[in-house]
């Protein structure tokens, strides 16, 4: 985790920063460091004559508890959960930070569930992730506070999501965007992430990432991003996607301070055309 330092220098013209030679593009873990990280999806989806809008924001604390030359542990710990729906079949929203940690509406009681829960995770100095522990916890909690008729299948399905594994990828994933080397402006590497999305098949997510300019110690990295369904796709057909995004790394404090990426995917669902319009949007700041 802990990586040489980036090598700066002042301009000679003004208050701007550039780097000498190529830079490594990596994160710093520096023992008792706080971070928020706060995220919004927002989708639109219009398939078979119905507009569907759902909107989600999430806000996870991570917390450096231990910085080694070989490894690092962090404590995430869920903060918040909103989420808002709107389709022609009515409207539903939700917001752990003024409606409880528990939400009213059932539909929303698991989502509510995990807010104030936590987990560890120990990183690999590559980044890989070693371990992680506390997932039985949360799922524990989530089966506890689960509305008594909820169906076992969808209980089991939210469950999976908090596993080991799944806790694991969505720590790993957020780490794709670093290069494996030094890197010059202008320079491009590419990263995939495996998915599966439920109940469609498996998918291939595809990044290339160009690092642009580096000014007043922050590099922007512009990507594209492209996906390929795998063979065992049994929902859609015609699928394409595609997206472009911007993130900001800051250099001295070693961490992306926000990124934003808009994807766009198209498809047919057994028959019936389908567009779904995306756009993320996350913020990191120090506590």
């Amino acid at each position: 985790m802990i990586r040489s330092a980036l090598i700066l220098s002042l301009s000679l013209y003004g208050s701007s920063v550039f780097a000498e030679g190529p830079l490594e593009i990596t994160p710093q873990f520096p023992e008792g460091r706080v971070l928020v990280v706060k995220s919004e999806q927002n989708n639109v989806t219009d398939a078979a004559g119905m507009r569907i809008v759902q909107v989600h924001i999430q806000e996870i604390q991570e917390e450096v508890l231990e910085a080694r030359t070989d490894a690092t542990r962090l404590r995430l710990t869920y903060l918040r959960q909103a989420m808002r729906t709107e389709s022609p079949m009515g409207s539903m929203n939700f917001d752990s930070a003024t409606d409880g940690a528990v939400a009213s509406d059932p539909s929303f009681t698991l989502l509510g569930a995990i807010v104030g829960q936590s987990f560890d995770v120990v990183l690999e100095k590559d980044l890989t992730v070693r371990e992680v522990t506390g997932a039985d916890r949360i799922v524990q909690h989530i089966r506890e506070v689960a509305p008594a008729d909820m169906p076992v299948g969808a209980l089991d399905q939210v469950a999976a999501a908090f596993n080991p594994e799944a806790l694991a990828k969505m720590v790993s994933q957020k780490n794709e965007m670093y290069p494996a080397r030094a890197v010059s402006t202008g320079d491009t590497w590419s990263n995939s992430v495996e998915l599966e999305l439920p109940g469609v098949g498996g998918m291939t997510s595809t990044s290339d990432f160009t690092l642009g300019d580096v000014s007043d110690g922050v590099a922007t990295i512009d990507y594209l991003v492209s996906a390929v369904m795998e063979g065992n796709n049994t929902l859609l057909s015609s699928f394409n996607l595609s997206g472009t995004g911007r993130s900001h790394f800051d250099l001295e404090k070693g961490f992306f301070t926000d990124s934003k990426v808009e994807i766009k995917m198209t498809g047919e669902i057994q028959g019936m055309p389908m567009t779904v319009m995306s756009t993320v949007e996350m913020l990191q700041t120090l506590k």
